[in-house]
Protein backbone atom coordinates (compact mmCIF):
# COMPACT_ATOMS: atom_id res chain seq x y z
CA UNK A 1 0.00 0.00 0.00
CA UNK A 2 1.28 3.19 -0.78
CA UNK A 3 2.24 5.90 2.13
CA UNK A 4 -0.73 8.41 1.34
CA UNK A 5 -3.34 6.08 0.44
CA UNK A 6 -5.74 5.59 2.82
CA UNK A 7 -8.50 2.84 3.79
CA UNK A 8 -11.87 3.52 3.46
CA UNK A 9 -13.39 3.97 7.16
CA UNK A 10 -10.48 6.75 7.48
CA UNK A 11 -11.65 8.18 4.54
CA UNK A 12 -15.06 8.60 5.62
CA UNK A 13 -13.82 10.39 8.96
CA UNK A 14 -11.57 12.60 7.27
CA UNK A 15 -14.78 13.49 5.21
CA UNK A 16 -16.56 13.85 8.15
CA UNK A 17 -14.00 16.14 10.33
CA UNK A 18 -13.66 18.36 6.76
CA UNK A 19 -17.37 19.04 6.80
CA UNK A 20 -17.45 19.89 10.48
CA UNK A 21 -14.87 22.96 9.57
CA UNK A 22 -15.75 23.49 5.86
CA UNK A 23 -16.93 26.85 4.54
CA UNK A 24 -17.28 25.83 1.24
CA UNK A 25 -20.67 25.16 -0.77
CA UNK A 26 -22.99 22.41 1.25
CA UNK A 27 -23.43 20.69 -1.95
CA UNK A 28 -20.10 19.39 -2.10
CA UNK A 29 -20.69 17.58 1.06
CA UNK A 30 -20.78 13.93 1.09
CA UNK A 31 -23.63 13.99 3.70
CA UNK A 32 -27.34 15.37 3.57
CA UNK A 33 -28.02 18.93 4.67
CA UNK A 34 -30.34 20.82 5.45
CA UNK A 35 -31.16 23.20 2.30
CA UNK A 36 -31.63 26.46 1.28
CA UNK A 37 -34.66 27.28 -0.22
CA UNK A 38 -33.03 30.64 -1.35
CA UNK A 39 -30.20 29.12 -3.41
CA UNK A 40 -30.43 27.63 -7.17
CA UNK A 41 -30.27 23.79 -8.35
CA UNK A 42 -26.88 24.86 -9.50
CA UNK A 43 -25.89 27.83 -7.39
CA UNK A 44 -24.43 28.02 -3.65
CA UNK A 45 -25.97 29.20 -0.84
CA UNK A 46 -26.40 33.07 -0.41
CA UNK A 47 -23.73 34.69 1.03
CA UNK A 48 -26.17 36.76 3.08
CA UNK A 49 -27.19 33.49 4.90
CA UNK A 50 -23.94 31.85 4.24
CA UNK A 51 -23.47 28.26 4.05
CA UNK A 52 -26.25 25.47 6.02
CA UNK A 53 -24.35 23.73 9.00
CA UNK A 54 -24.25 20.19 8.42
CA UNK A 55 -26.27 17.28 9.11
CA UNK A 56 -23.44 16.12 11.39
CA UNK A 57 -22.83 18.59 13.57
CA UNK A 58 -26.77 18.92 13.99
CA UNK A 59 -27.09 15.30 14.87
CA UNK A 60 -24.50 15.57 17.36
CA UNK A 61 -25.40 17.96 19.35
CA UNK A 62 -29.29 16.43 19.38
CA UNK A 63 -27.74 13.51 20.54
CA UNK A 64 -25.69 15.18 23.58
CA UNK A 65 -29.03 16.54 24.37
CA UNK A 66 -30.34 13.36 25.24
CA UNK A 67 -27.52 11.38 26.70
CA UNK A 68 -25.23 11.68 29.70
CA UNK A 69 -22.11 13.95 29.35
CA UNK A 70 -20.46 12.09 32.23
CA UNK A 71 -21.37 8.06 31.97
CA UNK A 72 -20.26 6.82 28.43
CA UNK A 73 -17.97 4.22 26.96
CA UNK A 74 -16.12 3.34 24.15
CA UNK A 75 -15.47 -0.51 22.83
CA UNK A 76 -11.71 -1.56 23.49
CA UNK A 77 -10.31 -5.20 22.88
CA UNK A 78 -11.68 -6.25 26.48
CA UNK A 79 -15.53 -5.29 25.76
CA UNK A 80 -16.97 -2.04 26.71
CA UNK A 81 -15.52 0.46 29.00
CA UNK A 82 -16.78 3.55 30.94
CA UNK A 83 -14.70 6.80 29.63
CA UNK A 84 -14.70 7.85 33.01
CA UNK A 85 -13.83 5.76 36.13
CA UNK A 86 -16.25 6.02 39.34
CA UNK A 87 -13.85 7.81 41.41
CA UNK A 88 -13.61 10.46 39.09
CA UNK A 89 -17.35 10.80 38.55
CA UNK A 90 -17.45 11.00 42.35
CA UNK A 91 -14.94 13.75 42.59
CA UNK A 92 -16.32 15.56 39.76
CA UNK A 93 -19.82 15.51 42.06
CA UNK A 94 -17.87 16.64 45.31
CA UNK A 95 -16.42 19.34 42.95
CA UNK A 96 -12.70 18.00 43.75
CA UNK A 97 -12.50 17.76 39.37
CA UNK A 98 -12.80 20.43 37.03
CA UNK A 99 -14.16 18.58 33.93
CA UNK A 100 -14.02 14.38 32.63
CA UNK A 101 -13.57 13.42 29.40
CA UNK A 102 -16.69 13.38 26.92
CA UNK A 103 -17.56 12.23 23.52
CA UNK A 104 -16.85 14.78 21.71
CA UNK A 105 -17.23 15.65 17.74
CA UNK A 106 -13.69 13.60 16.74
CA UNK A 107 -15.24 10.45 19.19
CA UNK A 108 -18.73 10.99 16.96
CA UNK A 109 -17.07 11.05 13.35
CA UNK A 110 -15.09 7.58 14.86
CA UNK A 111 -18.24 6.07 15.82
CA UNK A 112 -20.34 6.99 12.83
CA UNK A 113 -17.43 6.01 10.40
CA UNK A 114 -16.76 2.62 11.63
CA UNK A 115 -13.73 3.33 13.25
CA UNK A 116 -14.41 3.24 16.75
CA UNK A 117 -17.86 2.63 18.53
CA UNK A 118 -19.05 4.23 21.45
CA UNK A 119 -21.96 3.92 24.03
CA UNK A 120 -23.91 6.07 25.90
CA UNK A 121 -26.36 6.12 29.24
CA UNK A 122 -29.62 7.75 30.05
CA UNK A 123 -28.68 11.42 31.68
CA UNK A 124 -29.15 11.66 35.29
CA UNK A 125 -30.77 14.83 36.16
CA UNK A 126 -32.63 16.08 32.43
CA UNK A 127 -35.72 15.80 31.63
CA UNK A 128 -35.77 13.76 28.60
CA UNK A 129 -33.13 11.15 27.31
CA UNK A 130 -32.51 8.49 24.98
CA UNK A 131 -32.68 4.77 25.89
CA UNK A 132 -31.95 1.70 23.70
CA UNK A 133 -34.21 -1.15 22.88
CA UNK A 134 -31.88 -4.37 22.01
CA UNK A 135 -32.93 -7.30 20.19
CA UNK A 136 -30.45 -9.98 20.68
CA UNK A 137 -29.73 -12.55 18.54
CA UNK A 138 -26.44 -13.84 19.46
CA UNK A 139 -26.65 -17.98 20.49
CA UNK A 140 -30.23 -18.13 18.90
CA UNK A 141 -32.42 -16.84 16.85
CA UNK A 142 -32.13 -14.67 13.33
CA UNK A 143 -31.90 -11.05 12.13
CA UNK A 144 -35.18 -11.59 9.87
CA UNK A 145 -36.77 -12.75 13.47
CA UNK A 146 -35.45 -9.73 14.73
CA UNK A 147 -35.86 -7.24 12.32
CA UNK A 148 -40.02 -8.84 12.78
CA UNK A 149 -40.15 -8.21 16.46
CA UNK A 150 -39.22 -4.88 16.43
CA UNK A 151 -41.59 -4.08 13.40
CA UNK A 152 -44.25 -5.77 15.52
CA UNK A 153 -43.05 -3.48 18.34
CA UNK A 154 -43.35 -0.51 16.67
CA UNK A 155 -46.98 -1.72 14.87
CA UNK A 156 -48.52 -2.43 18.14
CA UNK A 157 -46.34 -0.51 21.42
CA UNK A 158 -43.91 2.43 20.33
CA UNK A 159 -45.36 4.18 17.24
CA UNK A 160 -42.65 5.67 14.82
CA UNK A 161 -39.82 3.70 16.65
CA UNK A 162 -36.28 4.12 14.94
CA UNK A 163 -34.12 1.17 14.63
CA UNK A 164 -31.29 0.04 12.82
CA UNK A 165 -29.71 -3.50 12.07
CA UNK A 166 -26.50 -3.76 14.84
CA UNK A 167 -23.04 -3.65 13.85
CA UNK A 168 -22.16 -7.47 14.32
CA UNK A 169 -25.54 -8.28 11.86
CA UNK A 170 -26.66 -10.41 15.06
CA UNK A 171 -30.10 -8.33 16.52
CA UNK A 172 -31.50 -4.78 16.11
CA UNK A 173 -31.31 -1.95 18.07
CA UNK A 174 -34.17 0.71 18.66
CA UNK A 175 -34.08 4.09 20.64
CA UNK A 176 -36.41 5.88 22.64
CA UNK A 177 -36.88 9.30 23.90
CA UNK A 178 -38.39 8.99 27.65
CA UNK A 179 -40.10 12.36 28.93
CA UNK A 180 -39.37 11.98 32.72
CA UNK A 181 -40.22 15.23 34.04
CA UNK A 182 -39.17 15.39 37.86
CA UNK A 183 -38.82 11.42 37.99
CA UNK A 184 -35.81 11.01 39.74
CA UNK A 185 -32.63 8.20 38.06
CA UNK A 186 -34.01 5.60 40.51
CA UNK A 187 -37.57 5.84 39.25
CA UNK A 188 -36.16 5.97 35.44
CA UNK A 189 -34.64 2.58 35.66
CA UNK A 190 -37.37 0.83 37.63
CA UNK A 191 -39.39 1.85 34.80
CA UNK A 192 -36.75 0.29 32.09
CA UNK A 193 -36.88 -2.86 34.12
CA UNK A 194 -40.83 -3.26 34.15
CA UNK A 195 -40.31 -2.03 30.57
CA UNK A 196 -38.16 -4.73 29.62
CA UNK A 197 -40.59 -7.43 31.55
CA UNK A 198 -43.19 -5.94 29.57
CA UNK A 199 -41.68 -7.15 26.22
CA UNK A 200 -39.68 -9.69 26.90
CA UNK A 201 -43.67 -11.30 28.00
CA UNK A 202 -43.98 -11.40 24.23
CA UNK A 203 -40.44 -11.94 22.56
CA UNK A 204 -41.66 -16.24 22.36
CA UNK A 205 -43.56 -14.96 19.26
CA UNK A 206 -40.13 -14.15 17.33
CA UNK A 207 -37.31 -16.11 16.76
CA UNK A 208 -35.13 -13.48 18.67
CA UNK A 209 -33.05 -14.65 22.15
CA UNK A 210 -33.63 -11.88 24.64
CA UNK A 211 -35.70 -8.43 24.63
CA UNK A 212 -33.24 -6.11 26.71
CA UNK A 213 -33.53 -2.31 27.49
CA UNK A 214 -29.95 -0.21 27.90
CA UNK A 215 -28.86 2.98 28.54
CA UNK A 216 -29.74 3.30 32.10
CA UNK A 217 -29.09 6.47 34.22
CA UNK A 218 -26.43 6.70 37.27
CA UNK A 219 -28.20 6.71 40.33
CA UNK A 220 -25.88 9.23 43.14
CA UNK A 221 -25.49 8.02 46.99
CA UNK A 222 -25.05 10.47 49.11
CA UNK A 223 -23.57 10.41 52.78
CA UNK A 224 -25.56 10.32 55.46
CA UNK A 225 -25.14 11.00 59.46
CA UNK A 226 -27.61 10.82 62.34
CA UNK A 227 -28.98 13.76 64.23
CA UNK A 228 -31.38 13.37 67.11
CA UNK A 229 -32.38 9.97 66.67
CA UNK A 230 -33.04 11.52 62.43
CA UNK A 231 -30.80 10.41 59.34
CA UNK A 232 -29.84 13.77 57.66
CA UNK A 233 -28.36 13.55 54.31
CA UNK A 234 -25.45 15.66 53.07
CA UNK A 235 -24.33 16.80 49.83
CA UNK A 236 -21.35 14.85 49.96
CA UNK A 237 -21.81 12.31 47.39
CA UNK A 238 -20.51 7.89 48.41
CA UNK A 239 -21.00 6.44 45.74
CA UNK A 240 -22.27 6.48 42.17
CA UNK A 241 -23.72 3.24 40.13
CA UNK A 242 -23.10 3.65 36.72
CA UNK A 243 -26.16 2.84 34.14
CA UNK A 244 -25.96 -0.07 31.70
CA UNK A 245 -23.74 1.27 28.38
CA UNK A 246 -26.25 1.48 25.42
CA UNK A 247 -24.96 1.42 21.95
CA UNK A 248 -24.82 4.70 20.16
CA UNK A 249 -26.80 4.63 16.37
CA UNK A 250 -24.60 4.42 13.55
CA UNK A 251 -27.33 5.20 10.52
CA UNK A 252 -28.70 8.21 11.59
CA UNK A 253 -26.77 10.39 9.01
CA UNK A 254 -29.12 8.57 6.23
CA UNK A 255 -32.05 8.19 7.70
CA UNK A 256 -31.89 11.39 10.33
CA UNK A 257 -35.93 12.30 9.81
CA UNK A 258 -36.47 8.46 11.00
CA UNK A 259 -34.30 9.16 14.03
CA UNK A 260 -35.72 12.68 14.92
CA UNK A 261 -39.26 11.65 14.94
CA UNK A 262 -38.49 8.55 16.71
CA UNK A 263 -40.90 7.47 19.70
CA UNK A 264 -40.94 10.10 22.46
CA UNK A 265 -42.91 8.52 25.96
CA UNK A 266 -43.45 9.79 28.27
CA UNK A 267 -43.07 7.62 31.94
CA UNK A 268 -46.04 9.10 34.02
CA UNK A 269 -48.94 7.96 30.70
CA UNK A 270 -46.89 4.79 29.46
CA UNK A 271 -50.04 2.27 30.14
CA UNK A 272 -48.07 -0.90 30.01
CA UNK A 273 -51.05 -2.32 27.58
CA UNK A 274 -51.71 -6.35 26.88
CA UNK A 275 -50.94 -6.30 23.38
CA UNK A 276 -52.38 -9.28 21.24
CA UNK A 277 -49.82 -10.35 18.68
CA UNK A 278 -50.22 -11.60 15.21
CA UNK A 279 -50.84 -15.84 16.72
CA UNK A 280 -52.81 -14.28 19.25
CA UNK A 281 -55.36 -12.43 16.95
CA UNK A 282 -55.61 -15.09 15.21
CA UNK A 283 -56.80 -17.28 18.58
CA UNK A 284 -58.70 -14.34 20.17
CA UNK A 285 -61.31 -13.96 16.34
CA UNK A 286 -61.80 -17.61 16.93
CA UNK A 287 -65.81 -18.37 18.08
CA UNK A 288 -66.23 -18.33 21.45
CA UNK A 289 -65.89 -21.44 23.07
CA UNK A 290 -62.81 -22.94 20.62
CA UNK A 291 -60.37 -23.08 23.41
CA UNK A 292 -59.21 -19.91 22.11
CA UNK A 293 -56.99 -16.59 24.00
CA UNK A 294 -58.72 -16.08 27.50
CA UNK A 295 -56.09 -14.63 29.08
CA UNK A 296 -57.67 -12.34 31.52
CA UNK A 297 -60.99 -14.25 31.97
CA UNK A 298 -59.94 -16.67 34.66
CA UNK A 299 -63.11 -16.92 36.20
CA UNK A 300 -64.62 -19.50 34.45
CA UNK A 301 -61.90 -21.72 35.53
CA UNK A 302 -62.87 -21.54 39.21
CA UNK A 303 -64.76 -24.53 39.85
CA UNK A 304 -61.87 -26.48 38.44
CA UNK A 305 -59.07 -24.60 40.23
CA UNK A 306 -61.31 -25.39 43.56
CA UNK A 307 -61.15 -29.01 42.57
CA UNK A 308 -57.74 -29.38 41.63
CA UNK A 309 -57.25 -27.89 45.40
CA UNK A 310 -59.02 -30.63 46.33
CA UNK A 311 -61.65 -28.04 47.48
CA UNK A 312 -59.58 -26.03 49.91
CA UNK A 313 -60.05 -22.37 49.57
CA UNK A 314 -55.85 -21.94 49.97
CA UNK A 315 -53.13 -23.72 50.88
CA UNK A 316 -50.51 -22.36 52.86
CA UNK A 317 -46.77 -22.21 50.71
CA UNK A 318 -43.94 -23.82 53.28
CA UNK A 319 -44.23 -22.37 57.14
CA UNK A 320 -44.57 -18.90 55.96
CA UNK A 321 -48.48 -17.93 56.61
CA UNK A 322 -48.04 -14.63 54.63
CA UNK A 323 -47.77 -16.48 51.36
CA UNK A 324 -50.56 -19.11 50.40
CA UNK A 325 -51.87 -20.14 47.19
CA UNK A 326 -55.70 -19.37 46.64
CA UNK A 327 -58.19 -20.93 44.52
CA UNK A 328 -57.84 -17.09 42.56
CA UNK A 329 -53.86 -17.79 41.83
CA UNK A 330 -54.89 -21.36 40.67
CA UNK A 331 -57.32 -20.19 38.04
CA UNK A 332 -54.89 -17.37 37.06
CA UNK A 333 -52.31 -20.12 36.70
CA UNK A 334 -54.72 -22.56 34.69
CA UNK A 335 -55.71 -19.44 32.21
CA UNK A 336 -51.49 -18.37 31.41
CA UNK A 337 -50.54 -21.98 30.84
CA UNK A 338 -53.37 -22.73 28.97
CA UNK A 339 -52.51 -20.20 26.46
CA UNK A 340 -48.73 -20.85 27.04
CA UNK A 341 -49.77 -24.57 25.99
CA UNK A 342 -51.47 -23.57 23.31
CA UNK A 343 -48.65 -21.13 21.67
CA UNK A 344 -45.28 -23.52 23.03
CA UNK A 345 -41.89 -21.71 22.70
CA UNK A 346 -40.24 -23.24 19.25
CA UNK A 347 -38.00 -24.78 21.33
CA UNK A 348 -40.34 -26.39 23.58
CA UNK A 349 -39.29 -24.41 26.71
CA UNK A 350 -41.63 -22.51 29.64
CA UNK A 351 -39.66 -20.39 31.30
CA UNK A 352 -40.92 -18.54 34.38
CA UNK A 353 -40.12 -15.28 33.15
CA UNK A 354 -42.48 -15.77 30.14
CA UNK A 355 -45.77 -16.42 32.96
CA UNK A 356 -44.17 -14.08 34.94
CA UNK A 357 -44.63 -11.03 32.41
CA UNK A 358 -48.93 -11.97 31.80
CA UNK A 359 -48.98 -12.36 35.17
CA UNK A 360 -48.20 -8.82 35.91
CA UNK A 361 -49.90 -7.70 32.68
CA UNK A 362 -53.18 -9.10 33.93
CA UNK A 363 -52.45 -7.54 37.44
CA UNK A 364 -51.60 -4.05 35.76
CA UNK A 365 -55.48 -4.39 34.02
CA UNK A 366 -57.05 -4.74 36.95
CA UNK A 367 -57.98 -7.99 35.71
CA UNK A 368 -56.90 -10.18 38.76
CA UNK A 369 -56.56 -8.55 42.00
CA UNK A 370 -53.39 -10.76 43.08
CA UNK A 371 -49.74 -10.00 42.46
CA UNK A 372 -47.42 -11.90 40.82
CA UNK A 373 -44.91 -13.78 43.66
CA UNK A 374 -42.33 -16.14 42.82
CA UNK A 375 -43.16 -18.38 45.53
CA UNK A 376 -46.77 -18.59 45.28
CA UNK A 377 -46.26 -19.73 41.54
CA UNK A 378 -43.73 -22.47 42.40
CA UNK A 379 -46.20 -23.74 45.05
CA UNK A 380 -48.97 -23.65 42.83
CA UNK A 381 -47.81 -25.86 39.94
CA UNK A 382 -46.76 -28.09 42.44
CA UNK A 383 -50.16 -28.72 43.53
CA UNK A 384 -50.91 -28.69 39.41
CA UNK A 385 -48.30 -31.19 38.97
CA UNK A 386 -49.40 -33.37 41.89
CA UNK A 387 -52.97 -33.41 41.00
CA UNK A 388 -51.54 -34.84 37.67
CA UNK A 389 -52.01 -31.62 35.21
CA UNK A 390 -48.65 -31.10 33.88
CA UNK A 391 -46.49 -33.08 31.19
CA UNK A 392 -42.72 -33.27 31.91
CA UNK A 393 -40.39 -33.36 28.99
CA UNK A 394 -37.60 -32.14 30.62
CA UNK A 395 -37.14 -30.45 34.53
CA UNK A 396 -33.49 -29.49 34.25
CA UNK A 397 -32.72 -25.13 33.43
CA UNK A 398 -29.45 -24.29 32.79
CA UNK A 399 -29.00 -20.85 34.82
CA UNK A 400 -27.27 -17.96 32.61
CA UNK A 401 -27.68 -19.72 29.56
CA UNK A 402 -30.77 -18.89 28.79
CA UNK A 403 -32.23 -22.59 28.76
CA UNK A 404 -35.02 -23.06 30.69
CA UNK A 405 -37.50 -25.94 31.64
CA UNK A 406 -39.66 -27.87 29.17
CA UNK A 407 -43.07 -28.81 30.08
CA UNK A 408 -46.96 -27.66 29.42
CA UNK A 409 -50.39 -28.52 31.07
CA UNK A 410 -51.38 -32.11 29.71
CA UNK A 411 -54.37 -32.77 26.99
CA UNK A 412 -56.35 -33.82 29.25
CA UNK A 413 -56.58 -30.76 31.46
CA UNK A 414 -56.45 -28.80 27.92
CA UNK A 415 -59.86 -30.50 26.88
CA UNK A 416 -60.67 -30.28 30.50
CA UNK A 417 -60.12 -26.37 30.21
CA UNK A 418 -61.65 -25.91 26.98
CA UNK A 419 -65.39 -27.54 28.28
CA UNK A 420 -64.93 -24.54 31.64
CA UNK A 421 -64.75 -22.09 29.26
CA UNK A 422 -67.56 -22.87 26.65
CA UNK A 423 -70.50 -20.70 26.54
CA UNK A 424 -73.11 -22.38 28.25
CA UNK A 425 -76.81 -20.99 28.15
CA UNK A 426 -78.22 -17.75 29.70
CA UNK A 427 -74.33 -17.51 31.02
CA UNK A 428 -74.63 -19.87 33.90
CA UNK A 429 -72.47 -22.05 35.24
CA UNK A 430 -71.55 -25.84 35.13
CA UNK A 431 -73.02 -26.62 38.55
CA UNK A 432 -75.88 -25.16 37.96
CA UNK A 433 -77.34 -26.57 35.21
CA UNK A 434 -77.96 -29.70 37.05
CA UNK A 435 -75.93 -33.09 36.86
CA UNK A 436 -71.89 -33.37 37.69
CA UNK A 437 -69.19 -31.51 36.31
CA UNK A 438 -68.01 -32.30 33.28
CA UNK A 439 -64.64 -34.31 34.06
CA UNK A 440 -62.98 -35.58 31.14
CA UNK A 441 -59.03 -35.97 32.99
CA UNK A 442 -58.76 -38.20 36.40
CA UNK A 443 -57.16 -36.41 39.38
CA UNK A 444 -54.28 -38.78 40.04
CA UNK A 445 -52.92 -37.13 42.65
CA UNK A 446 -49.02 -38.55 42.95
CA UNK A 447 -47.53 -38.53 46.63
CA UNK A 448 -46.23 -35.75 47.74
CA UNK A 449 -42.38 -37.15 47.72
CA UNK A 450 -43.04 -37.41 43.32
CA UNK A 451 -43.99 -33.65 42.51
CA UNK A 452 -41.75 -32.76 39.67
CA UNK A 453 -39.47 -29.85 40.39
CA UNK A 454 -36.93 -27.70 38.04
CA UNK A 455 -33.67 -28.69 39.00
CA UNK A 456 -30.55 -26.70 37.96
CA UNK A 457 -27.71 -28.09 36.04
CA UNK A 458 -24.47 -26.57 36.03
CA UNK A 459 -22.01 -27.56 33.40
CA UNK A 460 -18.65 -29.23 34.37
CA UNK A 461 -15.76 -26.78 33.10
CA UNK A 462 -13.00 -29.74 33.30
CA UNK A 463 -13.30 -32.34 30.41
CA UNK A 464 -12.11 -35.54 32.95
CA UNK A 465 -10.56 -38.19 31.24
CA UNK A 466 -12.05 -42.09 30.56
CA UNK A 467 -10.42 -45.39 31.29
CA UNK A 468 -8.83 -45.73 27.94
CA UNK A 469 -7.04 -42.60 28.09
CA UNK A 470 -5.89 -42.82 31.34
CA UNK A 471 -4.27 -46.36 30.06
CA UNK A 472 -3.05 -44.86 27.32
CA UNK A 473 -1.17 -41.95 29.20
CA UNK A 474 0.59 -44.20 31.89
CA UNK A 475 1.51 -46.85 28.49
CA UNK A 476 3.07 -43.33 27.47
CA UNK A 477 4.70 -42.30 30.47
CA UNK A 478 6.22 -45.58 31.29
Amino acid sequence: MEKNSFSSAEMNLRTLLYSMTSSDDINDSPFRTEADPAASHTGSASVAQGPSKPLFTRACRFLNGLISKVTWGKKTLDGPRHGNLKCEIIGLKNRERMYLRSITLKRYAEHLSGLGTYYFTHPEGASRGLIMLDIDCHHKGTLEGAIKCAQWIKAHVFANLYFEASTNGKGVHGYIILERKNTDAQAVKDWMKKLQEYLQGYQHLFDVEMIEIKGQPTTTQYQTFQYQGYRMQTYKVQDVCCGTLAKLPREILNRWDEFEATTTVDIAAFPFPLIVGAREQEERDRPVGSGGNFIGDWKPLEPLARKIMGERERVQVGEDRNVSVTVEDMAVLLAILSFCSRHMNVDGTLPTNRVMALWENMYSTGTTSRQWNARRYAAARNVLDQAGGIAWEDHHYFPGAGTACKWQLTDEILEEIEQYTKEQPDSAPLAEQGGDLIVGWSLDRKGEGEVIRPEAVFPSIIALPDADEIEVYLKAAA
